[in-house]
């Protein structure tokens, strides 16, 4: 994956930077003293960081921006300081086929968010559920067009219900114990097929 673009909002100094693209080659970051630019890096950094020592989270009290805190008490644990759109590119598309189908991606890029208090990111959705609904009956031997129906849950009752192939058993009880959309974003992850 390649970062294409970021956003960054109440952190520190930088009330909304609005959303800025990152180009492949140089991007820079132009502003008057204290205007935000380093803001904008650490928050960004701050998105997956390095256990380098810095500070690693989102944190209210120490990077909040005052003059908003006593205001947003209530809404600064769902406040996402940070959020970057990254572009799949083709050898990302590459690992996800391999193992959910050609047509597993539902889009060509995703956005990742950081909230304040929170070492986890949000997601916005990739995973095409029924192409890769479709991938796994087709590859375990069973007819897609019989099993796979309008949702998850659904699709796994209908392949539970075959008593006659065992197959269809296997796989059902193989579909409860995932979740699919977590699967992409892993292989998404992986460092040996990071950009």
């Amino acid at each position: 994956m390649r970062l294409i673009s970021a956003h960054v909002a109440r952190f520190k100094s930088v009330t909304d930077s609005g959303w800025f693209d990152i180009d492949d080659k140089v991007t820079a970051l132009v502003g008057k003293n204290e205007s935000g630019k380093t803001a904008v890096l650490e928050a960004m950094y701050r998105h997956n960081p390095l256990p380098s020592g810095h500070h690693t989270g989102f944190e209210e009290l120490r990077d909040y921006p005052r003059r908003y805190r006593a205001r947003d008490k209530t809404t600064i644990p769902r406040t996402e300081p940070v959020n970057l759109t990254f572009l799949i590119e083709d050898e990302d598309r590459a690992a996800v086929a391999e193992q959910f189908g050609h047509n597993a991606l539902s889009r060509g890029e995703v956005t990742v968010s950081r909230r304040y208090g929170n070492k986890s990111t949000w997601w916005s959705p990739i995973a095409d559920e029924t192409a890769i609904l479709r991938h796994l009956v087709d590859r375990a031997g069973l007819d897609p067009d019989r099993y796979v129906k309008d949702s998850f849950d659904a699709t796994i009752t209908a392949l539970s219900a075959d008593d006659d192939a065992a197959g269809a058993i296997a796989l059902a009880k193989d579909l409860e114990e995932r979740y699919v959309e977590a699967d992409v974003r892993a292989i998404l992850l992986r460092p040996d097929y990071a950009s």
